[in-house]
């Protein structure tokens, strides 16, 4: 959980990619919530990730709790909600319907957002809490991106300082400024960025 930029959604993939992740659970499915969103949606798009398959038997709720329950099977299923925006207690009571009524134990939904009060609706346990990057962190990883190599240019170390400070710690804003100054080559062009 945190503001846009911090990583939520990089966090959840290292998650979802881990190894140790993949052996605990039989089935894992991601799905992009965003602003729009409806529970048959999900519920296609969770099932198709699971067996690979296009679903054809029909958008109602129903055929798609039963065809959830047939692709999970009680197995153990790891659900990944990516930036989950805004409360739907109706969502989110039909979705653990859909869910408990299939999985199996050990089931598990990591939700990222931007908002506590989503967090807390959904009956999360304590929610892990995003911070952005202290200086000296955003400065290494800064550096490393900017600079060929990771040499640090002297000349260019109070500039991409500066740079960092516009960064306020957001990894994705030092991610997207690094990879824009590595294509910098001259003062001006550095000086120019700061200046905005």
């Amino acid at each position: 959980m945190g503001i846009g930029g911090l990583g939520k959604t990089t966090l959840a993939k290292v998650v979802y990619n881990d190894l140790r992740v993949k052996d605990h659970f039989a089935v894992k499915a991601w799905y992009y919530l965003g602003d729009r969103y409806d529970i048959c949606s999900v519920l296609k798009s969770v099932i198709e990730s699971i067996t690979d398959e296009n679903w054809k038997r029909g958008n109602d709720l129903q055929d798609l709790q039963k065809g959830l329950g047939e692709a999970i099977s009680q197995r153990r299923m790891l659900l990944v909600l990516d930036d989950y925006a805004s409360i739907d207690s109706q969502f989110e009571d039909k979705l653990k319907s859909a869910l408990c009524s299939s999985s199996g134990s050990g089931s598990c939904i990591l939700l990222t957002s931007r908002s506590i009060p989503v967090t807390s609706e959904f009956s999360t346990p304590q929610p892990y809490h995003l911070r952005s990057l202290n200086e000296d962190d955003a400065w290494e990883m800064f550096s490393r991106r900017a600079f060929s190599n990771g040499q640090e240019r002297p000349e260019f170390v109070a500039l991409g300082r500066d740079i960092v400070k516009i960064c306020k710690g957001l990894p994705l804003a030092v991610k997207v400024m690094s990879g824009l100054m590595r294509t910098k080559t001259t003062l001006a062009d550095w000086e120019t960025v700061t200046k905005g």
